[in-house]
Parts: structure tokens; sequence; C-alpha cells
């Protein structure tokens, strides 16, 4: 009856997949392992049609592909001995290995009776940390429930049934809950929801273009919107907030702006001479599977096209680093910083600094005071200063 239940809410539910941990008995048009544990059931009832040459079948161990995401299901019995269920893990890892370098989009779901709290259990067992360090080394991290439950028995509750993802599938991620549904069993349906299609990854930070900018109008906007605000006030912490505020709403309303994608990519200049030395490699080990009898001429001429390759590379660089040493000299406020701060901060501007943690920072970095006075030293004096580099054995004990 609970296996009859569960197919029929999964026709109604309409989803991508079922992945189902224990069942009563294992369907034929099921995706199943050796022991009859663990099943994935491709529904097809949104189009999404399995991807068979990633299937994988062990004992309570199955994968396979859905649309271009790796599902992995499995099922681990609560009586077996710690040594027992570390044979199990280290199964599951293989897998989960071959299966992010195959596809970097992964599901690990199933009932593996292990209780720790990253994914909402009451409490953290021995199974449930070497399950959890498992998946975390090869970045597959949980997705944690809303609701405090999925298993109930004799008015105790538990959290064994785990779904985890790499992060390219938790950034899908829409909704994780757990369905408030008759299932005929001690286990409850979850239902997860993932986004269909990805988005161009681009961030919330922006540039103005300065290109066509008018100083004089630029100004005169300025004025114009500082004089509405009131600056009546003695902080400087405010002022310089006030002043902020102004700078941004005169950008906004006088410059275009223009979005900074996350994932930006630059051209090699060698590009064209890298695929020439791809070429002319394919040609010599053609020719040295073929043990052909002028190897020599496909060898040699590979070896001048990459000292070419070499050349080109170091004189780009060369060039790249004179170019920017030039820059450098000319506009420190420009390329080279906006460089270094992509660096120490590659998802956008940094953030504003209070006016009192600079001043705290200035300081600590700067004497602010006057200077001492140098004292300078007679020429008469500097005949009775000596230099003893050399311990007494007084001094020594």
């Amino acid at each position: 009856m609970a296996q009859d239940l569960m197919c029929q809410s999964a026709i109604e539910a309409t989803p991508d997949a079922a992945i189902i941990s224990e069942p009563y008995r294992q369907l034929p048009y099921w995706y199943n392992d050796n022991k009859g544990d663990a099943s994935i059931w491709v529904t097809q009832f949104n189009g999404r049609a399995p991807d068979e040459t990633l299937l994988y079948r062990k004992d309570r161990l199955v994968g396979t592909g859905v649309g271009d995401i790796l599902c992995v299901s499995g099922y681990c019995t609560p009586k077996i001995k710690i040594e027992e269920y570390m044979m199990y893990i280290n199964k599951l890892a293989s897998e989960i290995r071959n299966g992010v370098n195959r596809n970097k989009k992964l599901i690990v779901a199933g009932d593996f009776n292990a209780e720790f709290t990253c994914w909402g259990g009451e409490t953290t067992d021995e199974r449930g940390r070497i399950f959890m360090e498992t998946l975390c080394d090869y970045s597959a991290f949980p997705i944690r429930l809303d609701d405090k439950y999925t298993f109930y028995r004799n008015a105790r509750t538990s959290c064994p049934d785990i779904i985890s993802a790499t992060n390219k599938v938790n950034d899908l991620n829409v909704r994780s809950k757990v369905l408030n549904a008759f299932t005929a069993s001690i286990h409850l349906y979850i239902f997860h929801t993932f986004k269909t299609r990805t988005v161009s990854d681009r961030t919330k930070f922006f540039k103005y273009v300065t290109k066509s900018l008018a100083p004089d109008i630029f100004l005169t906007k300025f004025d114009e919107i500082a004089n509405v605000e009131n600056f009546n006030t003695t902080d400087d912490a405010d002022m310089a907030e006030l002043l902020q505020k102004c700078m941004v709403e005169t950008c906004d309303k006088m410059l275009k702006k223009v979005i900074c994608t996350a994932n930006r990519k630059y051209s090699k200049h060698w590009w064209n001479e890298t695929h020439k030395a791809h070429k002319v490699l394919r040609r010599v080990t053609r020719a040295r599977k073929k043990e052909a009898s002028g190897i020599d001429v496909p060898i040699s001429a590979y070896k001048e096209i990459r000292s070419q390759l070499k050349k080109e590379i170091a004189g780009s660089r060369k060039r790249a680093w004179a170019g920017f040493c030039e820059i450098l000299e000319m506009d420190p406020w420009g390329k080279p910083y906006r460089t270094i701060m992509s660096r120490c901060n590659k998802k956008g501007l940094p953030n504003d600094v209070p006016i009192d943690k600079v001043k705290e920072i200035l300081n600590c970095l700067f004497i602010i005071g006057h200077r001492p006075l140098q004292m300078e030293v007679e020429e008469c004096d500097r005949d009775e200063i000596t230099y003893n580099t050399t311990l007494d054995e007084e001094d020594v004990g």
C-alpha cells in the first residue's frame, strides 16, 4: 500500500525523478541496485530523459543521469557495524568522485540512517560525522530542510533521509519541503524544487561609463542635489555619508551603468600559436603510432613551432608587463588599483569603512604630532664614541 501511494503521489506531483530507498518491490522501469534497497524512477513527465551512459549499479547504490544532473540513490541499514559502514561509504565516495569528474551537477540522496545536526537532525552520531566528512571532501553539501523530521515511529522523530548536492545544483535549489501527506509508512515524502535552467552569471555590481562625461554639467547637477540635502551637522561620519549619497545620486542620473560579469575571461594573444603547436603534435603522435619512416621531419617541425610559441608567450608577457608599469607611472589609481582590488575582492567594490575606523588605522600607522628634534653630534664628540663588538668574560658571566 505504501508503495502504491508513493507512485500515485508522484503521478500527481509530476516530478522529474523520484529517488526511492528501501522499496517494497522494485519495478522494471526503475533504475535499481543489486540488492533491492535503492532505486531511481525517472518519470519523464516534464521531458527530462534519463542518461544511461552514467548508469552505475552496486549493492545498495544506484546512479543515473536525469537531464544534465547525475543522481545517486543509496540505502544503508542501521544494523551493520561501523567497519561495514565505512566500507559502504568508501564505495559511495568512489561513485561520487567519478560522478564529479564526469558531471559537475551531482545529487546524492537516500536513507543512510545517519544523524547529523547539519541536515536537520537533533544529534550527531559517528555515522553522521563520517558521512558528512565524505560529502564535504567532494564539495557535495547537504540541503537543509525547513521541517524538523522525516521519520516518525513510537513518538520518536529523526531525519535519516538526506539529500546532498554540489554547488551548481545548490544554486538552482528553490525550495525543499517535507510534504504533509499520508504515506502509510514511517517515512515522509520530501519534495525538492530546482530551477529548470540556469541564468547568466551576472553580479549585482556595476560600473559607470565616464567616456562622455562633461565635468561642468556633472558638477552643476551635483550642486543641485547637494543644495536639497541638509548639511547642518558637525559629525564627520554623517557629513561623509551625505556627500557619498549625493555623489551616488548624481552618478545615477548623469552616467550610464554597465553590469559587471562575474566570470570575465580575457583573450590570449598567443592562442593561434598554441593551436598550431597542438596540430603539429598530433601529426607527430600519429606518425609514431604508424611507425612511419619519415618521422624526423614532423618532429623537427614540432620543435620549431614549439620554440616559436614559447618566444611569443615570453614576448607577450614582456610587453604586457611594460605596459602595466607605464600605466602605473601615469595613473596609480586607475587600472593598477582595480587589478589589486579585483584580487582582494573579486565580487565588487570594497565596503565603505567608517570614519572612526579610518582614523584609528591612521593613528596606528602614522605619528600625528610634532616630530622629535634630531640631535646633532659635534665632531669632538664623535671621537669619544666607541663601538665595542666583543663581549668580555665578566659580561658573559
